[in-house]
């Protein structure tokens, strides 16, 4: 099964939302491109909660991005995403990547760049 993308700009932030599952080469290449070509200039945010799967391919590729992605990056993976932070954490991302519970909580940390909202996410303050 591919990964299926889209994209839109709030609050001139890039919102990339991923479905399916992200647990292969061939899912991790679909991934990765879909994050390189995401447009707009602003704050990359991926929206990982409706990915069925994810594996150390795609924290391979999550842990690419956070090294060379300029605009910065926050990683939603909903409430009962323990896959996606399995892999973040095997991956060594979790001080690289910074993850939240939900696209309201990573919309909000960017524009006030507070503790408040990085305390919001229960996956710490990355």
């Amino acid at each position: 099964m591919s990964i299926r993308g889209s994209s839109e700009q709030i609050d001139g932030q890039t919102v990339l939302t991923i479905a399916g599952k992200v647990d292969t080469a061939m899912a991790a290449a679909q991934f990765e491109y879909l994050i390189a070509h995401a447009p707009g200039c602003g704050r990359l945010v991926l929206d990982l909660t409706d990915v069925s799967a994810f594996g150390r391919a795609g924290a391979a590729v999550l842990a690419r991005t956070s090294r060379g992605d300029e605009r910065g990056l926050a990683v939603v993976i909903g409430e009962r995403h323990d896959a996606v932070l399995r892999a973040a954490e095997t991956a060594s991302i979790m001080i690289r990547v910074r993850l939240f519970d939900s696209l309201e909580y990573a919309l909000a940390a960017a524009e006030s760049n507070s503790a408040t909202h990085r305390s919001a996410s229960r996956y710490g303050d990355s």
